[in-house]
């Protein structure tokens, strides 16, 4: 069953230890409809416990705006995320903030932790908390598909095994991200890590525009790929991006903007910051460059 509402914040609120989301799970009643935040910040929520948390556990169709969060989330078996923990409809995130620390054993996001296959929305939203998971692990999200406008991380990303991104662990369906940067360390220790999207999944269109990373990618694992695993950008259509974050790939060729693969237009890099040297269609080192030639 499914609860529709239209709630408001009106306070900042300081919650106690062991916070129960709001919509646990599917069968005992997701959130369902609008959360306005007022620009409010929910500040030292505690979570730690097993299955899907987040402020909102589950939500379906659900639109949230203006609402940010500090404090600690923790699921010790499954999805994590500082606003919600997992995603079942068409959702619509719009100037919300994540501070809080999320740690989760799979699907870890500083926004969301884990979409389905259907579209969301990230509208002017950001992470600068510390992110860490076994798998799927994102500034912004950890699994999603949809558009992503206007968002940014600063936190550091980490991944104990794979997948993970500045902003998105792993695109489990087409998405497009534009006008967004992480600046934040992304690091998975098996393979697949990027500044903006890591993972492609069964996607077909994964499109990063206007785009930049500055943080440090690092790959540690895992020499049985034979792809980049540590990339810059990260996705199949890349245009009008820039990396000027260090590259580190312990086991695999690492790509300074995207894979040998993918579609590069109008993309720069420093080889002196990145400390790799690439050579594709697309892409420019501007390392012996004067900045005003590059903007």
């Amino acid at each position: 069953s499914s609860c529709n509402s239209v709630e408001e914040l009106k306070n900042n609120l300081t919650t106690g230890e062991g916070f129960t989301p709001i919509g646990i799970s599917a069968s005992t009643g997701r959130f369902r409809g609008t959360f306005e935040g007022n620009n409010k910040e929910i500040r030292n929520l505690y979570i730690n416990r097993e299955g899907i948390v987040g402020l909102f556990g589950q939500v379906w169709q659900t639109t949230i705006n203006n609402l940010g969060i500090t404090g600690s989330v923790t699921s010790t078996n499954n999805s994590a995320g500082g606003i919600v923990g997992k995603s079942d409809g068409q959702d619509y995130y719009n100037n919300c903030h994540n501070k809080a620390k999320i740690i989760s054993n799979s699907y870890s996001g500083g926004i969301l932790g884990d979409a389905g296959n259907q579209a969301r929305e990230f509208n002017n939203c950001y992470n600068l908390g510390e992110v860490t998971g076994s798998t799927f692990t994102g500034g912004i999200a950890g699994r999603a598909s949809g558009e992503i406008n206007g968002c940014y991380n600063l936190g550091n990303i980490k991944s104990t095994g794979s997948y993970a991104g500045g902003l998105i662990g792993q695109a489990v369906g087409n998405i497009n991200v534009k006008n967004s940067y992480n600046i934040g360390n992304v690091n998975a220790n098996v393979y697949q890590s990027a500044g903006i999207v890591s993972s492609y999944g069964n996607a077909t269109s994964i499109i990063c525009e206007n785009c930049y990373n500055l943080g440090e990618i690092s790959q540690v694992g895992s020499s049985w790929v034979s792809y980049a695993t540590a990339k810059g950008i990260g996705g199949k259509t890349i245009t009008n991006c820039y990396n000027f974050g260090k590259i580190i790939s312990g086991q695999t060729k690492p790509s300074v903007i995207g894979e040998s693969t993918s579609s590069m237009t109008n993309c720069y890099y420093n080889s002196e910051l990145s400390g790799v040297t690439q050579d594709l269609e697309g892409i420019t080192d501007v390392k012996d460059m004067e900045m005003q030639e590059v903007v």
